[in-house]
């Protein structure tokens, strides 16, 4: 099952059953302010909607800015994606090598094939930095469907739900139907809406 909506995630995840959700895996706006998609702060309703819409014993991924690490006021931890190559970030001053995700998990975790929290990742190909590879893609960030795919396989099972509410180009879902997991999209903007749909829908034509 495969299930894309259209709207505004504020709105949309509000009709999304309690306990009905075998994973969350999200990359919303950081809220950090570098540009008009980005100014507005998610992170306070994600954790309160992920917990009510996972089952128990389920995990939710949602990527973040280092700044928001310690924003959970319940258990948590960090999934370290650890990149090939480095990046000098001039607001801290220092050589960066990796980036983090907030996971956590509603109640006792059931047993996956995952035991570790990270993951070296081959990301140079979805880098925006003027010194690295470019992707052909349209979206700003884009994710890299390797680290999609690992993240699906190793937290959900065959015929699973798992939702984004930031669905972007799609990628989350794309990794969902490749792997036979059902999946719910929601994506506000048209454009991206448009080109998930097609990305999705061209990954389903292959697998029959």
């Amino acid at each position: 099952m495969i299930d894309l909506r259209s709207g505004d995630c504020l709105e949309v995840v509000k009709t999304i059953p309690d306990n009905s959700v075998d994973l969350v895996l999200t990359d919303p706006p950081y809220g950090i302010g570098i540009a008009d998609w980005d100014k507005k702060d998610y992170y306070d309703f994600l954790f309160k909607e992920s917990m009510r819409v996972l089952k128990n014993g389920c995990y939710a991924f949602i990527f973040s800015t280092k700044k928001n690490l310690k924003r959970p006021e319940f258990k948590h931890d960090i999934y370290a994606v650890i990149k090939n190559f480095s990046q000098y970030r001039q607001h801290l001053g220092m050589i960066d090598a990796w980036y983090p995700i907030i996971y956590f998990v509603k109640g006792k975790p059931r047993k996956l094939q995952q035991k570790r929290n990270w993951i070296l990742m081959n990301t140079a190909n979805t880098s925006r930095n003027k010194d690295n590879p470019k992707t052909g893609s349209k979206h700003r960030t884009p994710k890299n469907m390797e680290l999609m795919k690992h993240l699906v396989e190793c937290h959900s099972s065959v015929g699973d739900t798992v939702i984004d509410p930031f669905m972007g180009e799609g990628s989350t879902g794309l990794a969902c139907k490749q792997l036979n997991r059902n999946f719910i999209g929601i994506e506000i903007s048209p454009e991206y809406f448009k080109i998930s749909e097609r990305r999705i829908n061209q990954t389903m034509e292959n697998l029959l």
